[in-house]
């Protein structure tokens, strides 16, 4: 049995080992947002087979590549930033054996519908399962420590178990038996292994140079109001569920024609399109799938503001943001200003919901049909009053007649308040990318470092912030599978990205992971933005003359393709 994290930490400390790194320079590669595991369903589809192959295999050719290939001679420190391991997307059960024996099993209808709940035990067996579908990444990965190198893990939105200590021990231990296997190791000692990985629970500060953290918590959708003790308020032997994970929960792994990625840069009109395509019967179980999921934002967010988080709560998280401080050599007063500069999680508001479920787009049908039925029926009982003389039948229909216009206000008078407090807390935008760059540019008014590092958009960015001296945002992207057509791209066009950090130079710069040859080339945030948002790509930045020809042929190039095919 490995030691626990908390014993591990104070091992480290009493060696003198500082954990933010100053004590000895490493080479640093950053990367994020893997989503291993995203595939572990309670259904079999054999493309979720092919791109888990398809990701474990261009995982273990880049830490084998790294592990063999250092930088001026010093050993890696290889930062995972976040949404390593999808505890998300695993809706697959625990056979009826495992669940007898194990009293912590018992599982309530919604379990059995939708997976398993982030309670301690059951994300400790999530993480078993994710392990055993992807051994070879495991081996890898501590074949890769086991090489001198350090693992340094901090979670995301879609890992946030890991803040859970069994979780993050049992992470360890299944590294560790991976490569020892229970047996000796000629010149690798166990407990140097074990030291070797490590958790941050919220960032990693290296003084003066970076700063890296996983960026959910700047998005409305994904952030948790106390990052260092992320429970429920009435059961805190849950964490806490933000909108995006109900919407994964309830909606995403419900429909296996749907990829949760990418999307916070749809508009409405692209969700028609999608819709559009899906054919009718499809159609039909989305509508259903939606109403399922509206009722339990609904529900979830009533809850959320019924119950007021416990003093005991914030006091602990309090007290935790002051330790993370003093550990990460931060000024308490900075660190609580980056806290606070956190987006508030949507669930907090009523007609944030509102917005972010559509339903004010139904509120508006609702009170503009209100008041054209409303006109209409005040016509008929006009015309019901001057046709009807006195009598039962004609005192019946002017109840209802009466009751019907009562109802149609009411209607009208509902929709139209609500639509308009909606509007009135301003339009909720789903584009995840200016918000981190609005946080990084706080973060470096806040604490003085070269490089403010981040993850979760998925997409890979290059910022100038301050010139004097230099300041920057650095985004690494994603390592989304990579779809067949890139495998082939003689430009090696993958989406696998990453940073890599030269404390010789104090440099950081971007990569792309080329999966064609096994090597990582350049990333030249100038030319290769097409997987950024519009308003990303459009966005003017300093290049050089080489590259401005290079990008315009590309464009020119990509035109004439398109006119030799002709319209779809």
């Amino acid at each position: 049995m490995v030691k626990t994290l908390r014993e591990i930490r104070k091992s480290k400390q009493s060696a003198g080992e500082v954990q933010t790194g100053s004590a000895e320079p490493w080479s640093v590669l950053i990367c994020s947002d893997h989503h291993v595991g995203e595939h572990s369903k309670n259904f079999d589809r054999i493309e979720y087979v092919k791109r888990a192959d398809s990701l474990d295999r261009e995982l273990c050719a880049f830490l084998e590549y790294h592990g063999n290939h250092r930088v001026a001679d010093r050993p890696w420190r290889l930062v995972i930033n976040g949404d390593f391991i999808d505890f998300l997307a695993v809706t697959f059960m625990p056979s009826r054996k495992e669940i007898a024996s194990n009293p912590e099993f018992e599982y309530s209808d919604d379990e059995l519908r939708f997976g398993l709940d982030n309670s301690a035990a059951k994300c400790v067996w999530k993480l078993e399962h994710i392990a055993e579908r992807h051994k070879r990444l495991f081996t890898f990965l501590a074949d890769f420590v086991a090489k001198g190198n350090r693992l340094e893990m901090l979670y995301g939105n879609h890992d946030v178990e890991f803040f859970w200590p069994s979780v993050q021990g049992r992470f360890v231990e299944l590294l560790t038996e991976s490569y020892f296997g229970g047996e000796r190791v000629e010149g690798v000692n166990e407990e140097d292994f074990v030291n070797r990985v490590t958790f941050h629970q919220w960032f990693l500060h290296i003084p003066g140079r970076l700063y890296i953290e996983h960026g959910n918590q700047y998005d409305d959708f994904s952030s948790f109001d106390r990052r260092l003790r992320p429970l429920m308020v009435e059961r805190e032997s849950q964490i806490a569920m933000p909108l995006s994970h109900l919407i994964i929960r309830y909606f995403v792994n419900q429909y296996t024609g749907f990829q949760s990625h990418d999307k916070d840069n749809w508009t409405l009109l692209d969700y028609v399109h999608w819709l559009r395509d899906q054919g009718a019967r499809n159609v039909a179980k989305v509508v259903f799938l939606y109403g399922s999921l509206f009722s339990r934002v609904w529900n979830y967010t009533r809850d959320v503001q019924q119950n007021a988080p416990s003093q005991a709560l914030t006091d602990e998280h309090d007290r935790l943001l002051e330790v993370e401080a003093v550990h990460y050599k931060i000024p308490v007063k900075a660190l609580q200003e980056v806290s606070r500069s956190r987006r508030l999680p949507i669930e907090q508001s009523l007609w944030r919901t509102i917005q972010v479920t559509a339903l004010d787009k139904y509120l508006l049908g609702l009170a503009i049909g209100s008041v054209v039925l409303w006109i209409l029926a005040v016509g008929v009982f006009a015309d019901v009053l001057s046709g009807f003389g006195s009598g039962l039948f004609s005192s019946g229909v002017r109840l209802l007649m009466l009751l019907a216009i009562g109802f149609l206000t009411i209607f009208a008078w509902f929709g139209t308040t609500a639509l308009v407090a909606s509007f009135s807390e301003g339009r909720l935008s789903t584009s995840v990318s200016p918000k981190l760059l609005q946080a990084a540019e706080q973060i470096h008014r806040l604490i003085d470092v070269r490089y403010v590092v981040m993850g979760h958009s998925h997409y890979p960015e290059f910022h100038q912030l301050k010139r004097d001296p230099p300041r920057f945002y650095v985004n690494t992207g994603a390592w989304i599978s990579p779809e067949r057509r890139e495998r082939h791209d003689p430009h090696c066009r993958s989406p696998l990205t990453y940073g890599l950090y030269r404390w010789d130079e104090d440099e950081l710069k971007i990569y792309r992971w080329c999966t064609r040859e096994s090597e990582p080339v350049e990333f030249r945030s100038d030319i290769e933005s097409d997987r950024a948002p519009r308003a990303e790509r459009l966005r003017p930045m300093a290049v050089e003359h080489d590259t401005l020809i290079e990008a315009l042929e590309a464009f020119q190039s990509r035109d004439t393709r398109k006119k030799r095919r002709g319209p779809r």
